[in-house]
């Protein structure tokens, strides 16, 4: 969800054929108040609030995203 998750995933031995699918979640947020989810783990509960708020607003364009993808192809 992080640029840290993203450049890990492209990694793996066979992200090379799958990249351009490989995407940060908030690329799919509408109104994006920046480029990633951060991570609240060492924060408080205000900061779990706010990923998912940022999930939230990301979770249906990035279904549409899906279902798109699944009846085009």
């Amino acid at each position: 969800m992080d640029r840290s998750n993203h450049t890990n995933i492209l990694r793996l031995e066979n992200a090379k054929y799958h990249s351009h699918k490989i995407k940060l979640m908030r690329s799919f947020d509408l109104n994006p108040a920046g480029d990633e989810v951060p991570d609240p783990y060492y924060g408080d509960e205000a900061g779990f609030q706010n990923v998912f708020d940022i999930l939230s607003h990301s979770i249906d364009s990035f279904i549409h995203h899906l279902e798109k993808e699944r009846f085009n192809s």
